[in-house]
């Protein structure tokens, strides 16, 4: 029996370096029941120690970079595979996945770390205090995009970073998981000076349906300006507000929509049918005004907008009290 492990081992070790996982999986599956099944005491004993020689580093090695290169081909059998090894893939498949381009596909990574959920945050733990950097950016994406709310208190002080790109990777995320301090944080960034930043910032508390920040949303809105740059934030507030829906918006779409001068005429109009798109994102009942008003808009698409928006009954009900919603 001790030959037939060894050979089987050799057999799955040659197989798992040309991307063929159909065969080895087999292999690891029966050594895996003879450990557990095997009368003999000797017997399961060499094929426990036939499944160690799985999680040797240099076959892990291997049988990463072959998953890496054909993906999850054969129909899932290359994940299924490495998942089967266990969580002793976990270390070498999240350095691998920490230190890629970002051009590159990761989803086949992400797939098997997310089966190991529970070992990615124990090294999580350690990771983000050591990491910097794109591996660090790509740490905290991937905690969110797990959803480890455990990591919270590990990620708080990062927010206190010098780099810019990671303080709004740990904002996004601290939002996300609806951490207590979230929208006091989003105010703060509100007030950055770089346009870009700012505009990251309106986004992610439409995204996440941050209603606490309707108000302050609202109150950046420009109904006249004279940089163009204004209706670029103008549109991604009223994309956030849409995305929100809390009747508290409303009264600054009304001025928004009942602006008549520009000095840039064509991004009034676009932003305007913006608006009335956005509609069909709030309760149809108290719109009336905007919708009459938009019906009688020489637009065809801002009146098609409005009609849509009529039996409209989407979102939470307009007076409830402001909260922070879910992503």
């Amino acid at each position: 029996y001790k030959d037939y492990a060894n050979k089987t081992f050799r057999i799955a070790n040659d197989l798992t370096g040309e991307g063929e996982f159909t065969l080895p999986l087999e292999i690891l599956n029966t050594l895996q029941r003879h450990a557990r099944g095997k009368p003999d005491p000797a017997l399961r004993s060499i094929a426990e120690g036939a499944l160690q020689r799985f999680r040797y580093p240099t076959f892990l090695s291997k049988a990463l970079a072959a998953f890496d290169k054909w993906k999850s081909g054969q129909d899932g059998k290359a994940q299924a595979f490495l998942a089967a090894i266990g969580p002793d893939i976990v270390p070498q498949a999240l350095n691998l996945y920490l230190n890629r381009e970002q051009s590159e596909d990761d989803q086949h990574l992400f797939n098997l770390l997310a089966i190991f959920k529970d070992r990615v945050t124990e090294i999580a733990k350690q990771e983000i205090t050591t990491r910097g950097g794109p591996p660090l950016i790509r740490l905290v994406r991937l905690v969110r995009r797990l959803g480890t709310h455990d990591l919270i208190p590990e990620l708080r002080p990062l927010i206190h970073r010098d780099d810019q790109q990671i303080r709004m990777e740990i904002l996004e995320t601290l939002v996300r998981f609806q951490a207590p301090e979230s929208a006091d944080l989003l105010r703060k960034f509100l007030k950055l000076k770089n346009a870009d930043d700012q505009i990251r910032v309106i986004e992610i508390a439409g995204m996440y349906k941050v209603a606490d920040l309707v108000q302050d949303l609202a109150s950046m809105v420009r109904t006249f300006s004279f940089f163009r740059v204004d209706y670029v934030r103008n549109e991604k507030i009223i994309e956030a507000l849409g995305r929100i829906g809390h009747a508290s918006a409303i009264p600054v779409l009304e001025r928004l929509a009942k602006t008549k001068f520009s000095l840039y005429p064509k991004q009034l109009a676009d932003l305007k049918l913006l608006l009335f798109q956005s509609l069909r994102l709030y309760d149809a009942a108290p719109l009336a005004p905007l919708l009459r008003l938009g019906s009688q808009s020489k637009d065809t698409l801002i009146r098609t907008a409005c009609r849509e928006s009529l039996p409209t009954q989407r979102g939470r009900p307009l007076d409830s009290p402001p909260t922070t919603g879910e992503a």
